[in-house]
């Protein structure tokens, strides 16, 4: 991060990469990129090439430090398997699969989709630019057919690639002079509410080894499932929604943890507690089941199903909402052995923060006419 914050504007770059698609794979047994886009973010000057090879070269050339892709995970596969096909040397940080980072010789290679959720078009129609190009012919994209090697793309498609890096450059541009160049969105917003929020580090500690190894454990994620009694049935007129802004509207009405856990139950109705326990259970009749076991021997094979019924006696961890949910949905016996984490609560401790950011977004949408 340090070395982020010490880096110039024009040593950051934008980059896209278009490849031959499913014609060339069928024919050749392989995909390859045919032209790369490459875009300075100070003065948006900009470069083009047809081969992984020149692009490297590129990039040593102009000495660029930090590149962003749109979805570094794509493009850096292209650019490892050139890598480690010439016995060249790099470094990737990508834990669990999920690519932040690639490092060669002195650049370093980024997500921008990791600081933008969105797509391209979405940032160009957000920054209020002009919108990212049509490069298809009758609906015919180049990558849709296939493309020899000597294959020279078209003035039409150059500039369809790096008006895409334009865009990520206008965008990565406008991070850079407001001093946010960290790897995520995420780390910008905890970096902004550290720098806030008074007694950031009173409200929200490092927690022990201890601590934090007892309430990880009930860290889990959502459901997006289907009831089970529509499995296999044929459903017509069906709706989808979806919510924005809801971790925002969370962090701002919810009543939220502070400060560091005491052992036992909760003294207040208002504290949050995460408990460890035992028990055995089954789904309730017309109830949902919603409780995943992750690794876990006794449910080896079964990390991602949603489980109907326990394999016996059973160890969980629980945050109070999701204990509350889990005895909703289940029949839960032979239960013992509660060990507690408690934390005092209350609501408003982020809403200050939550609200700027709100009003920030509304002047943007205002100025850009957004949706």
């Amino acid at each position: 991060m340090k070395r982020a914050m010490q880096i110039a504007k024009s040593n950051v770059y934008t980059a896209d990469f278009e490849t031959t698609g499913k014609p060339n794979l069928d024919k050749d047994g392989e995909v390859r990129v045919f032209l790369w886009s490459l875009v300075e973010c100070e003065t948006l000057k900009s470069w083009y090439g047809y081969t992984i090879e020149s692009f490297l070269q590129k990039i040593v050339a102009l000495n660029v430090q930090i590149c962003y892709f749109h979805n570094l995970k794509f493009d850096g596969f292209f650019i490892i398997d050139y890598l480690l096909r010439h016995n060249q040397n790099f470094k990737l940080n990508a834990p669990n699969s999920n690519w932040f980072s690639l490092e060669y010789k002195n650049c370093e290679f980024r997500d921008s989709l990791k600081k933008f959720k969105m797509t391209v078009e979405g940032l160009s129609i957000f920054l209020g630019i002009e919108r990212k190009k049509d490069v298809s012919t009758n609906g015919i994209k180049p990558w849709d057919t296939y493309l020899p090697r000597d294959y020279i793309p078209s003035l039409k498609e150059i500039e369809y690639c790096i008006h895409d890096s334009r865009i990520i450059a206008v965008a990565i541009g406008k991070e850079w002079d407001e001093g946010r160049r960290r790897l995520t969105a995420s780390s910008e917003a905890y970096n902004n509410a550290k720098s806030k929020l008074p007694k950031f580090k009173q409200l929200f500690p490092k927690l022990s080894k201890d601590e934090d190894s007892f309430v990880r454990k009930a860290y889990k994620g959502g459901i997006c499932a289907v009831n089970p009694k529509y499995k296999g049935v044929e459903l017509d007129n069906i709706y989808a929604y979806d919510v924005n802004g809801l971790y925002g509207y969370v962090m701002d009405t919810a009543v939220l943890p502070y400060g560091y856990a005491y052992d036992g139950k909760p003294v207040s109705k208002d504290d949050l507690y995460v408990v460890n326990f035992f028990c055995e259970f089954k789904v309730r009749d017309g109830y949902f089941p919603m409780l995943q076991i992750k690794n876990s021997i006794h449910y080896a094979g079964r990390g991602n199903e949603f489980l109907t019924e326990s394999n016996g006696i059973t160890e969980l961890t629980l945050t109070c909402i999701d204990y509350d949910l889990f005895k909703e949905h289940y029949h839960v016996y032979n239960e013992f052995g509660h060990k507690y984490k408690s934390y005092k609560a209350k609501k408003g401790i982020l809403s200050s923060i939550i609200q700027e950011n709100i009003q920030n977004y509304l002047r943007l949408k205002q100025v850009h006419n957004l949706f």
